[in-house]
């Protein structure tokens, strides 16, 4: 279910865009479809006002058989970029992850969660209709390998939470910590 701010977002977002298509219809009807990342927004203007019909996820279908080859440690990475999120609670509302590329075309994902573990995704399917609905906080090459890098992460991890879990701001220091210190070397 959505949060009021993230209709709000998201209108403001539609607002602020040029529609891909756009015919009126004999009754005066408007039908407008819209891209925004990798998501395809259709909306109907009619006497009423806009109304958003569909709401359509455009991204490519990953083919069964083509599994691509897991990252390997030796993999040179060479950007970082740092992410911020709505999130439906918590008191900053807000979550933070940072996305490595590979020379190699892979990519890496890491955050920490609530509960004060830290993910370690490679080559997330979802990722692109992720980023095109977060924000891009830092983007910056990046010369290390995976292998510091998955140092780095787990030299990050902290202890098992207590009742309340990590603070936002501890989880968003955690990207900003692992974002700076992959651009140096590890």
């Amino acid at each position: 279910k959505l949060v009021n701010t993230e209709i709000a977002d998201f209108q403001d977002a539609l607002n602020s865009a040029v529609p891909f298509f756009d015919r009126r219809a004999e009754d005066g009807s408007r039908f407008m479809v819209y891209r925004l990342g990798n998501l395809e927004v259709r909306v109907i203007e009619g006497v009423n006002g806009k109304r958003i019909g569909a709401v359509l996820s455009i991204q490519g279908l990953v083919q069964e058989g083509s599994a691509a080859s897991a990252v390997s440690t030796s993999d040179k990475l060479v950007k970082a970029t740092m992410y911020v999120e709505a999130a439906p609670c918590g008191t900053l509302r807000s979550r933070y992850y940072v996305v490595f590329a590979t020379k190699e075309g892979h990519t890496i994902v890491t955050e920490q969660l609530a509960d004060g573990s830290t993910t370690w995704v490679e080559d997330s399917e979802g990722l692109d209709a992720r980023n095109s609905l977060a924000k891009v906080l830092h983007s910056s090459e990046c010369l290390s390998t995976v292998e510091g890098l998955r140092k780095l992460c787990d030299a990050q991890r902290v202890g098992p939470a207590d009742k309340l879990g990590i603070s936002a701001s501890h989880r968003k220091g955690y990207a900003h910590a692992v974002f700076r210190q992959a651009l140096g070397d590890m």
